[in-house]
């Protein structure tokens, strides 16, 4: 298919995103190395239940790694990471990351598998919906405009198309929190804007989203909160006007002034 995804969203057929139950999302001092590389450095924050926070900043500052500290595919040396005010390290991590879904930068999906099974291979592993997979799967594909796809292989499939997939994938398991790490870096720029429509319509319908991104006009437009991190900290946070209007550091007016 070579629709330009620029306009795909609003011309492949889809159902009205419903409203979500998010959570707040907390990180407390939390501190990560790799041997003597400190990767986090004391990062703290915290994301109110049904906002949008951005994590920005140059490559290597830490951004993914914080994500990956969410929803522990990472464990923190110290500090803690909290749901709705409860701490969650001593949770089980496959439990864990059924609340608080995450898309990559990569899509991920098997390739030797259709669209439909790639979204219903979760359910049916992790949550044993047998019966409920399919009928899950087609409804979270319709909502990201491709239920037409779900016969498909991902091969067939646009970059940016498969990036939905990939977040119908994830919101199938009803998830309280969604992450995204750079979900648009891996893709032309044509068709960014489809997938990054698709995060808008997610963040209007009440869900939790932390959105590791250099898109700066969109962590303008739609977060609540842009934290701005570099060499392992979160050297400024704030309302995006704030962020970008009236940076307080040296170290964001220069990263700023490369980026806008």
């Amino acid at each position: 298919m070579t629709v330009n995804e620029t306009t795909a969203v609003t011309n492949e057929s889809k159902t009205t995103a419903p409203q979500r139950k998010g959570v707040s999302v907390a990180l407390n001092d939390v501190h990560l190395a790799f041997g003597s590389n400190k990767v986090l450095r004391g990062i703290s924050f915290e994301v109110p239940a049904a906002t949008t926070a951005c994590l920005i900043g140059p490559s290597g500052s830490g951004k993914s790694t914080t994500l990956r500290i969410v929803n522990r595919l990472a464990e923190p040396d110290s500090g803690d990471v909290l749901l709705d005010g409860r701490s969650v390290l001593s949770d089980n991590p496959d439990k864990l990351r059924q609340r608080v879904g995450m898309v990559f930068q990569h899509f991920n999906l098997f390739p030797h598998k259709t669209v439909r099974e790639n979204v219903t291979l979760g359910l049916i592993k992790l949550k044993g919906l047998k019966d409920e997979a399919n009928e899950r799967a087609l409804l979270e594909l319709d909502r990201v405009g491709l239920a037409h796809k779900a016969d498909a292989r991902p091969v067939s499939l646009s970059g940016g198309q498969q990036q939905r997939v990939a977040i119908a994938r994830a919101l199938a398991m009803d998830p309280e929190v969604m992450l995204f790490d750079e979900a648009t870096s891996a893709l032309d720029p044509e068709l960014v804007k489809g997938v990054l429509g698709t995060i808008t319509e997610l963040a209007d319908s009440g869900m939790t989203l932390v959105v590791v991104t250099h898109e700066m006009g969109f962590a303008r437009s739609v977060a609540e909160q842009v934290m701005f991190m570099d060499e392992g900290r979160i050297i400024e946070s704030g309302q995006p006007d704030q962020v970008f209007e009236d940076p307080k550091s040296d170290r964001l007016r220069h990263f700023l002034s490369q980026v806008l």
